[in-house]
């Protein structure tokens, strides 16, 4: 129709008609920018595209002015298949990965620890072991030494990490700061910091926590689709995550795999679905994500996100967060009061000494969700840091703090990624080995943020994997062995 041709004409590049290529002596090449010596702009180019990206909404651009391709480019477009494409594993391992564990093959990893940052958090240089993803065979190359190395005494590996170690933080700062906090509550109540998405999905669901975990327990899909729903609002909504951003990192593979019938992709299993948490299908309203995109919310531009799961985040998921833990609302106000009077973020921890809260850090900061993220952040960096010095003391001088022999002796912490303490557990002690080292990571939370319940396991293996779980044979930690 008339109609359909003037819309088609609109969106054609100006300069070369829509074709994406200049005729040029010698050739045709593609339609770029054409910039004068000064470095202004003369004349609007395509990028090979053929349509005018001038009139494109929330286009990413590179530095001369064509089309981004780049990863985030890719993950911020919209489309699963382009956001595939852009998360390529297989090529971050192939020219990262890879070669750095080529380097392990003669002689161990190396790596460097940088300076403490302002966050209180480890950097390391030199190496790529913090970067390396959840799923794949780059973790699988790091091995605990044994005779098939040449070494005389033969290791296992050990992965111990903090139960929802953030919650935790962020529970009893808001505990200190507003003498109440039902994030706590729950902790203290079930011993298991990790209870939070269990009690957020029955706050959702309209049940109570004991009902919903029965469901749970009995594998109901609602239940189980319901609990990791909740896991990204319990981290991201704290922080002051905004609705469009916090569905969009909830789209991370990182995040696990939304069944779905026609759905895009594939899981292990071979399951048809979409990678990352989608809150619209695990409503139970939507058979498939991402039908409708919004590129604005509430007059701030966004990254293109499914419509319909911004509706579900906001008019259920936020609502019932804040609900079942009012104490994060009182949180944010006080960090918006610190941002406005120009304070800095500070970092608290318990006193032994003056038996109170203590500031321990400051860290100029002005933007909200840095500033909210960093009271509890912080704090879990040097509470990790605390029990990493005590345990690697233990494992060169054989000897708890009393004096007592310990069982680490003759082991070795090689790294502290993130929360992560990953060992090198001498073999025949590693069953007491590394029930000690979660036993130290729980008192040095008790010891620095004594008003909440920590959590700790440790569990054994040959390899590294993300997938290791604590296995236990007649009350013995056992190394675990991935499933075939």
């Amino acid at each position: 129709t008339p109609a359909e041709i003037r819309a088609l004409d609109a969106t054609r590049c100006r300069r070369c008609g829509g074709r994406g290529e200049i005729e040029k002596v010698g050739g045709e090449v593609t339609c770029k920018n054409v910039f004068a010596d000064s470095g202004a702009l003369v004349e609007d180019g395509c990028d090979g595209t053929g349509f005018d990206v001038s009139r494109v909404p929330g286009i990413r651009k590179t530095d001369k002015g064509g089309v981004s391709t780049d990863r985030d480019a890719k993950m911020e477009s919209g489309d699963d298949d382009l956001a595939d494409y852009g998360e390529d594993e297989f090529e971050k391992s192939r020219t990262t990965y890879v070669p750095y564990l080529r380097t392990g093959v003669l002689a161990p990893l190396e790596y460097g620890v940088d300076v403490v940052k302002d966050t209180g958090r480890i950097s390391l240089f030199g190496s790529c072991l913090h970067q390396f993803p959840r799923h794949g065979g780059e973790r699988g190359c790091v091995r605990a030494r044994g005779a098939w190395c040449g070494s005389f005494v033969e290791y296992v590996l050990g992965s111990s990490d903090y139960e929802a170690g953030e919650l935790c933080t962020l529970s009893s700062l808001n505990y200190w700061l507003f003498g109440y906090s039902r994030m706590r509550d729950a902790i203290n109540a079930s011993g298991k910091p990790g209870i939070l998405h269990s009690d957020l999905a029955a706050e959702v669901l309209g049940i109570s926590l004991e009902e919903f975990l029965v469901r749970l327990k009995a594998k109901d899909k609602q239940a189980v689709d319901f609990r990791q729903m909740c896991k990204p609002l319990n981290f991201g909504l704290p922080g002051g995550m905004g609705v469009p951003k916090l569905v969009f990192s909830s789209r991370a593979k990182k995040n696990g795999f939304t069944l779905c019938e026609g759905g895009p992709s594939r899981n292990e299993r071979g399951q048809p679905g979409y990678w990352g948490v989608r809150f619209c299908i695990l409503t139970g309203g939507s058979r498939a994500c991402g039908e409708e995109k919004l590129l604005e919310w509430k007059g701030y531009r966004c990254a293109p996100v499914c419509r319909k799961c911004c509706e579900v985040v906001a008019g259920v998921l936020k609502p019932a967060f804040f609900r079942r833990y009012p104490e994060v609302k009182d949180y944010h106000r006080w960090v918006q009061v610190k941002i406005d009077r120009g304070e800095p973020a500070p970092t608290a921890l318990w006193s032994v000494e003056r038996q109170q809260p203590e500031i321990v850090r400051e860290r100029a900061c002005s933007e909200f969700s840095a500033f909210a993220n960093s009271g509890f952040q912080s704090p879990l960096t040097d509470i990790g840091k605390h029990a990493f010095v005590r345990a690697t003391r233990e494992c060169y001088l054989g000897v708890r703090d009393d004096g007592s022999p310990s069982p680490l002796a003759g082991s070795r912490i090689p790294a502290f990624v993130h929360d992560e303490f990953l060992s090198e557990l001498v073999r025949h002690l590693a069953h007491l080995a590394g029930p000690r080292i979660a036993e130290i990571g729980m008192e040095s939370g008790r010891l620095l943020m004594p008003d909440v319940t920590w959590r700790m396991e440790t569990a054994l293996a040959y390899n590294w994997s993300k997938d290791m779980e604590s296995v236990y044979v007649d009350g013995n930690l056992v190394p675990w062995e991935p499933r075939a």
